[in-house]
């Protein structure tokens, strides 16, 4: 059987190096990120800003084979800008919300959509927070965001026996958004 990854995200932090673990197993890595440093013949770079929603209806998944199995990975996302509501900018929300929130609900109906029939069972995984579960001073729409994303989450698995969907929380991982974390 093969096995094929969606990631977003994929160059830099966790997603890069989800890329490069697929890769290494012998996956097929599609990789949506607005830039790209991975190099493979099994790796496909697919240029575009998910924070811009218009970009997001043009994204189409590859189609399988029967005996192709494949994952959907919503890695990416952003902290955006650390400061209290009341200090906010509208636009900084908005772009906070469309990467976190909005891609990863219109990139798991596309998914879902395309392969819900599949024998294979697909599987999604959201990469959440620990942010999801409790409020973090200076940090309201990264947690308010990575929770709808927990939700969206339990939807799917609700509404659709076919795909399994998981939200995980990896921890503090040593990225340049925990560099940005540190910093502020």
């Amino acid at each position: 059987m093969k096995n094929i990854a969606l990631i977003t995200g994929s160059s830099k932090g966790i997603g890069k190096q989800l890329s490069l673990l697929f890769l290494q197993k012998g996956y097929t890595v599609f990789g949506y990120s607005r830039t790209n440093s991975i190099k493979h013949k099994n790796f496909y770079f697919n240029q575009t800003d998910l924070s811009c929603t218009q970009n997001l209806e043009s994204i189409c998944f590859p189609k399988l084979d029967e005996d192709e199995h494949v994952c959907l990975i919503n890695n990416a996302g952003e902290i955006g800008e650390i400061d209290t509501f009341g200090n906010k900018k509208t636009n900084d929300i908005i772009n906070e919300f469309n990467l976190n929130t909005v891609a990863p609900s219109i990139l798991c109906n596309t998914f879902i959509k395309s392969y819900q029939g599949q024998s294979n069972h697909p599987i999604i995984i959201n990469i959440s927070s620990g942010a999801a579960l409790r409020p973090i001073e200076s940090w309201g729409t990264y947690c308010q965001s990575k929770a709808a994303l927990d939700m969206l989450t339990k939807i799917i698995n609700k509404e659709h026996n076919s795909i399994k969907a998981y939200s995980i929380y990896p921890g503090v991982v040593n990225t340049e958004m925990q560099k940005k974390i540190r910093d502020t």
